[in-house]
């Protein structure tokens, strides 16, 4: 979990304005909050385990409503064979199954909140506030930098660092 107060304080640090402030903490919560949203892009584009939520689906009449933090469906439970359809914020389904599906982060709204990523993401995290309160970021180049960033982790997330040859016996 990254911490938004540590992470304004990193902030601020990063672009000089620990003893002189120029920025407030609503204007940098919203360049937070503009890096949560490129950064929920990214990790749902990537499909990414760390957006992955599992939650058991009881349909009533037929039909569930869907989380507020629902994206997409990534599986059911193997034995479930079913099918479904998903409509607006709405899945119909006709029986009880376990579904995994992509979700959303939260915006953040306060400096006591968190935002549910690993802190190795903290630096990155660090460096795109700043560049954005810097001037140096416009969106574009955010979304470019944060998913060239994003798919070199997701690559290393599901490889090992050392490739190590199998030892065979005879």
């Amino acid at each position: 979990m990254i911490s938004v107060r540590d992470l304004i304080e990193a902030v601020l640090f990063n672009t000089d304005e620990t003893y002189n402030r120029i920025h407030s903490d609503p204007e940098i919560i919203h360049a937070i909050n503009s890096v949560l949203r490129i950064f929920n892009l990214s990790l749902v584009n990537f499909d990414s385990y760390l957006l992955m939520k599992k939650i058991t689906i009881t349909p009533i009449s037929g039909k569930v409503k869907l989380p507020t933090d629902f994206v997409k469906i990534v599986s059911f439970d193997e034995d479930f064979f079913g099918k479904y359809t998903v409509i607006g914020s709405y899945l119909y389904i006709d029986e009880n199954t376990t579904m995994i599906y992509m979700r959303t982060l939260p915006e953040v709204a306060t400096t006591d909140d968190s935002i549910d990523l690993p802190n190795y993401f903290f630096e990155m995290y660090v460096r795109y506030v700043s560049g954005i309160l810097k001037g140096n970021l416009d969106s574009d180049k955010l979304a470019a930098l944060v998913g060239s960033d994003i798919q070199k982790l997701s690559f290393t997330a599901s490889k090992a660092f050392i490739d190590r040859p199998m030892p065979y016996f005879i």
